[in-house]
Protein backbone atom coordinates (compact mmCIF):
# COMPACT_ATOMS: atom_id res chain seq x y z
CA UNK A 1 0.00 0.00 0.00
CA UNK A 2 1.37 3.70 -0.85
CA UNK A 3 0.55 6.80 0.76
CA UNK A 4 -2.28 7.33 -1.46
CA UNK A 5 -4.34 4.59 -0.73
CA UNK A 6 -3.39 2.22 -3.40
CA UNK A 7 -2.82 -0.96 -2.57
CA UNK A 8 -1.87 -4.06 -4.81
CA UNK A 9 -2.04 -7.90 -4.40
CA UNK A 10 -2.84 -10.93 -6.19
CA UNK A 11 -6.85 -12.57 -6.61
CA UNK A 12 -8.06 -15.57 -8.13
CA UNK A 13 -9.72 -15.54 -11.43
CA UNK A 14 -12.86 -17.99 -11.91
CA UNK A 15 -10.72 -20.51 -13.84
CA UNK A 16 -8.60 -21.02 -10.31
CA UNK A 17 -5.45 -19.02 -11.72
CA UNK A 18 -3.88 -15.89 -9.51
CA UNK A 19 -3.62 -12.51 -11.36
CA UNK A 20 -2.25 -9.07 -9.55
CA UNK A 21 -4.51 -6.57 -9.07
CA UNK A 22 -4.57 -2.60 -8.15
CA UNK A 23 -7.02 -1.35 -5.94
CA UNK A 24 -6.89 2.75 -6.20
CA UNK A 25 -10.16 5.10 -5.86
CA UNK A 26 -12.81 1.92 -4.90
CA UNK A 27 -12.06 0.76 -8.21
CA UNK A 28 -9.92 -2.91 -8.97
CA UNK A 29 -7.99 -3.02 -11.79
CA UNK A 30 -6.24 -5.96 -12.91
CA UNK A 31 -2.96 -5.81 -14.05
CA UNK A 32 -1.01 -7.34 -17.02
CA UNK A 33 1.08 -9.81 -14.02
CA UNK A 34 1.11 -12.90 -12.42
CA UNK A 35 2.47 -11.46 -8.91
CA UNK A 36 2.67 -7.91 -7.35
CA UNK A 37 5.48 -7.07 -4.40
CA UNK A 38 4.45 -3.64 -3.89
CA UNK A 39 3.45 -0.20 -4.83
CA UNK A 40 5.75 3.23 -4.77
CA UNK A 41 3.87 6.95 -4.27
CA UNK A 42 4.30 7.44 -8.12
CA UNK A 43 2.25 4.47 -9.01
CA UNK A 44 4.74 1.96 -9.37
CA UNK A 45 3.84 -1.71 -9.13
CA UNK A 46 6.91 -4.54 -8.70
CA UNK A 47 5.85 -7.53 -9.76
CA UNK A 48 6.86 -10.98 -11.62
CA UNK A 49 5.10 -12.69 -14.58
CA UNK A 50 5.04 -15.97 -16.51
CA UNK A 51 7.69 -15.73 -19.63
CA UNK A 52 7.45 -19.05 -22.08
CA UNK A 53 6.43 -21.90 -20.62
CA UNK A 54 8.52 -22.51 -17.53
CA UNK A 55 10.23 -19.26 -16.77
CA UNK A 56 8.70 -16.20 -14.35
CA UNK A 57 10.64 -12.71 -14.72
CA UNK A 58 10.72 -9.87 -12.30
CA UNK A 59 8.37 -7.36 -14.02
CA UNK A 60 7.42 -3.58 -13.06
CA UNK A 61 4.32 -1.96 -14.17
CA UNK A 62 3.86 2.05 -14.54
CA UNK A 63 0.96 3.67 -16.91
CA UNK A 64 -0.18 1.04 -18.22
CA UNK A 65 3.61 -0.19 -19.25
CA UNK A 66 5.60 -3.41 -18.55
CA UNK A 67 9.02 -3.77 -18.21
CA UNK A 68 10.38 -6.54 -18.08
CA UNK A 69 13.52 -6.39 -15.35
CA UNK A 70 14.88 -10.47 -16.51
CA UNK A 71 16.87 -13.30 -15.59
CA UNK A 72 19.50 -15.05 -17.04
CA UNK A 73 18.50 -17.93 -19.49
CA UNK A 74 17.24 -20.69 -17.16
CA UNK A 75 16.52 -18.63 -14.07
CA UNK A 76 13.30 -17.28 -12.86
CA UNK A 77 13.25 -13.58 -10.88
CA UNK A 78 10.56 -11.84 -8.79
CA UNK A 79 10.48 -8.45 -7.10
CA UNK A 80 9.80 -7.72 -3.19
CA UNK A 81 9.31 -4.48 -3.40
CA UNK A 82 9.93 -1.12 -4.77
CA UNK A 83 10.91 2.30 -3.11
CA UNK A 84 9.57 6.43 -4.22
CA UNK A 85 12.53 6.27 -6.61
CA UNK A 86 11.56 3.43 -8.65
CA UNK A 87 14.26 0.78 -7.59
CA UNK A 88 13.41 -2.82 -6.81
CA UNK A 89 14.50 -5.40 -4.76
CA UNK A 90 13.82 -8.78 -5.68
CA UNK A 91 16.06 -12.13 -6.14
CA UNK A 92 17.03 -14.47 -9.37
CA UNK A 93 17.24 -18.12 -9.08
CA UNK A 94 19.61 -20.26 -8.72
CA UNK A 95 21.42 -17.60 -8.02
CA UNK A 96 20.82 -16.36 -4.47
CA UNK A 97 22.25 -13.44 -3.64
CA UNK A 98 19.63 -10.51 -3.90
CA UNK A 99 19.54 -7.82 -6.89
CA UNK A 100 18.09 -4.56 -7.23
CA UNK A 101 17.40 -3.40 -10.57
CA UNK A 102 15.81 0.03 -12.27
CA UNK A 103 14.83 0.42 -15.93
CA UNK A 104 15.53 -2.83 -16.50
CA UNK A 105 19.21 -2.38 -15.52
CA UNK A 106 19.93 -4.58 -12.43
CA UNK A 107 22.94 -3.90 -10.03
CA UNK A 108 23.63 -6.91 -7.41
Amino acid sequence: MNDKGQVVGLSTTKAGGRKAFLWSKGRMRKLPLDDASGINDRGQVSGGRLHGATGFHAARWHKGKVTDLGARAFDRSNTYGINDRGWTIGWTSPQSAPSAARSGASAS
